[in-house]
């Protein structure tokens, strides 16, 4: 057998029309491969130690002993603890002073909020509707943002 009985033919003009331009992704080796799965578990570990402990008291020791990795295995993924914050959640943390200014603000917003709320529940229509509950979806991390970095005697309001 000499191979031309399954080689392709020519292209048709509609087969032509329909093919994709995209090329097919490439499979890591081995050595990416393990490299992913490093990254992964750093950036999971320090994303919970992020979340509970948060960012000053996060150390790259902590985050490594959490992935069950050497310090090493951080640093060779990321250049140091902000980068890796960085990655994670995509913007530098917030400080203590810029917290406590944002949750000022939002509180100085929410009565403005509460009243376009308002008007639009009047209107009682699907779209008004489906408005809100992108509102409350988008708020519900900014409330947790804000409440994590209030100042005590501002958690109760």
């Amino acid at each position: 057998m000499d191979g031309s009985t399954f080689a392709p033919g020519p292209a048709s003009p509609i087969a032509s029309a329909f093919a994709l331009d995209e090329q097919p992704e490439r499979r890591m080796n081995k050595r990416e491969a393990a490299k992913a799965l490093t990254r992964s578990k750093v950036r999971n570990a320090a994303e919970a130690l992020f979340d509970t402990v948060g960012y000053d008291k996060a150390t790259i020791r902590g985050i490594a002993a959490k992935a069950g990795m050497s310090t090493g295995a951080v640093f060779a993924n990321f250049k140091d603890k902000l980068a890796l914050y960085v990655d994670i959640k995509g913007h530098k943390p917030v400080t203590v002073e810029q917290g406590h200014e944002l949750f000022h603000v939002m509180l100085d917003l929410i009565p403005e909020l509460q009243d376009e709320i308002e008007q639009r529940q009047t209107g009682g229509n699907a779209e008004t509707w489906a408005y809100l509950d992108s509102l409350l979806q988008r708020a519900g991390p900014v409330v947790e943002a804000i409440k994590a970095t209030a100042p005590a005697e501002a958690k109760d309001v």
